[in-house]
């Protein structure tokens, strides 16, 4: 396993014309600070990621640096598709060179730093997280849930450096987070409820069969998890990240089934995200993906439909999505 920590700088020539000047400035001033209020994270951001991007054979990671800085330009001025356009084209190149040394095969070795791999997916998902709008029922969503399997799994098969694995412990699995201490608030009771087959629930049969309330209840798991960590900021972007990661396959495939159970529980996720401090890559229209979720499932799963999260101003929520992001995650015939 080759690791680039000693060597020289080296990438980057192709892409430091002046725009390619200008997104390094902009990441390294401000985008890199966006991410998040951790220290040791945002240190990485800042200092760590962009050397290791100039290091020889990590051009995949420079050029994720770059589609993520010049999508935050994008955002401040929505209106010039220089910035939409060289974030395109960056990911794009970002996507195809990562999945070239790591795709997230058992089998498939790698052939690159480690660190630098983990990195550059991190910087896909805020990618994917600020182009995607839930309930993600669409074919790019799809893909986007797929790279950020890869990242939730990479650091368990290969070692990072430690102060990556400090900084990043939001990617893996926090069974102890403490719960709020205000008793008023409390997990949604009706999730503890909805992936068994109670009577007078609807669509009972679907959770008779055992596999299928398996699944739910997995999530369900998963989601007090999530629940917990919204409360405390050090593990906020596991609520807007991680979640996705860890639950089932089979419970992504009844979402973009639009099952009512699977969309009722994409809808709670949606009012827990809703309370999470909201940055430029995170920022939704809750209060309109929310009640849309609400109208989709009928008012038969009323009752499931307890979460209470604070009003929030929907302003800017869309300045992202417009149509010169709407790109496909696959490049080059890649899965």
């Amino acid at each position: 396993m080759p690791s680039t920590s000693g060597q020289p700088p080296s990438e980057g020539g192709d892409v430091l014309d002046i725009l390619g000047l200008e997104l390094i400035h902009h990441y390294t001033s401000s985008t890199c600070f966006t991410f998040c209020r951790d220290q040791a994270r945002t240190e990485i951001y800042r200092s760590k990621l962009p050397t290791l991007a100039f290091h020889e054979g990590n051009s995949f990671l420079l050029h994720a640096l770059l589609a993520v800085s010049a999508l935050h330009l994008h955002s401040l001025h929505p209106t010039s598709s220089r910035y939409s356009l060289a974030a395109k084209n960056h990911f794009a190149l970002a996507l195809t060179g990562v999945k070239a040394v790591w795709c997230g095969n058992e089998d498939h070795s790698c052939t690159a730093d480690p660190n630098a791999v983990f990195l550059t997916y991190t910087m896909l998902i805020v990618y994917g997280h600020a182009t995607n709008t839930p309930p993600l029922c669409q074919e790019a969503s799809k893909d986007w849930l797929t790279v950020l399997r890869v990242l939730m799994t990479f650091g368990q098969k290969w070692p990072l450096d430690h102060d990556i694995s400090v900084a990043f412990d939001w990617a893996f699995l926090l069974q102890d987070i403490n719960e709020p201490t205000d008793p008023a608030v409390q997990f949604p009771e009706s999730l503890d409820v909805l992936p068994f087959p109670r009577p007078g629930s609807p669509d009972i049969e679907e959770v008779q069969n055992p596999v299928t309330s398996a699944v739910y209840q997995e999530c369900v798991s998963l989601l007090r998890l999530a629940w917990k960590a919204s409360f405390h900021r050090q593990y906020q972007t596991y609520t807007l990240m991680a979640w996705f990661g860890r639950v089932p396959v089979t419970y992504l495939t009844y979402l973009f089934e639009r099952r009512p159970r699977a969309l009722l529980i994409m809808a709670h996720f949606c009012a827990i995200s809703k309370r999470v401090e909201q940055t430029w890559w995170s920022r939704k229209d809750w209060d309109h993906i929310i009640p849309n979720l609400r109208n989709e499932v009928g008012v038969k799963w009323e009752e499931f439909m307890d979460w209470d999260a604070p009003r929030r101003s929907p302003a800017g929520a869309n300045a992202l999505r417009d149509d010169r992001l709407s790109i496909s995650w696959h490049t080059n015939g890649n899965a």
